[in-house]
Formats: structure tokens, sequence, C-alpha cells
């Protein structure tokens, strides 16, 4: 299983969910590793789906592709005044991708939550299998018309330390 396929570590979802509430959807899982009951798998293609019946969306896309799902969480969260997604990414703030759908975009981008260390992602067995070459970070997806900046927060491996920075 590439790291496409890697899930989330359950510690760190369970505390984003502690913190915000619970998620009513997995944007991009499979039966192994989804977190939530409802979940978009490949064979559905949440790229084509539609998100606005659903209030909170977790995604830990395949990080070969980020920008196509960034450009997907952009539109959605347009289409929506309700929908928030919490997404997980690689931490690599250089890329290209970041400086087009993320940062140029504080009326859609919350907050942009730095994790201290290395999550330890897990396979289709829910065994670790370490941690990618690059840390990662938590955006929160939510529309907001009046917003001119994108906060910044931190946290720890588990979501429970979280402060805004």
């Amino acid at each position: 299983m590439g790291n496409d396929l890697w899930e989330t570590p359950k510690p760190f979802f369970d505390g984003v969910e502690d913190y915000f509430g619970d998620m009513d959807i997995d944007l991009a899982a499979n039966f192994q590793n989804r977190k939530v009951n409802k979940y978009f798998d490949e064979k559905d293609n949440s790229l084509k789906m539609d998100w606005n019946s659903y209030n909170m969306g977790w995604l830990n896309p395949p990080y070969s592709k980020p920008s196509i799902w960034l450009d997907k969480v952009n539109d959605e969260i347009l289409k929506s005044k309700d929908l928030e997604v919490f997404m997980l990414l690689p931490m690599t703030f250089e890329s290209n991708y970041y400086h087009n759908s993320v940062f140029n975009k504080p009326e859609l981008v919350n907050t942009i939550y730095l994790i201290n260390g290395r999550l330890s992602y897990l396979d289709e067995n829910k065994k670790k299998v370490g941690s990618p070459r690059f840390g990662s970070c938590l955006i929160h997806f939510k529309r907001d018309f009046n917003r001119e900046i994108i906060s910044f927060g931190k946290c720890d491996r588990e979501f429970k330390s979280v402060k805004l920075i």
C-alpha cells in the first residue's frame, strides 16, 4: 500500500473531533482507513461528488495530488455557507499549490494548524508505517468573505494541546 492510502492516526483524528465536533463524512477513504461511517472511496470519486449536504468533512487526501484536492475543497467551500473541511496535508509551504490554493484564499481558509512532530500513519492492517519525510498540518476550511487573514495555530500529534499563534 503506497502512502496515498496511509490512514490518519486515531488519536489525532479523535483529538480533532473532540475540539471541533463530529465529522459526518470522510471525503477520501476506503473501508479500511475511513474515519467515520459515511465515506467516499475511489469508486465514488469524491472529486466528482457534491459535498453540499455535509457540515463537517474530514480529508486526508492522496498526497501525490494535493492541488486537485485543494481545488475541489475551494470549489465546495465557495458553494456552501455551512460546510467546513478539515484537510491534512504535508507541510510544504514552498509548494505552488499552497500559494495558489491556500495562502491566497483567506475567505476560504480559517486556520492552518502546524503539528509539532511528525504523525505516524497506519497501513491497511492498522500498523504504524512510520512518518513521512516532512511534517504535516491541518487546514480548517470555512467560508467567511469578511476574513482578510488566515490564522495559524499549533498542536501536538494528538490535537490535545491547541493554541492559536
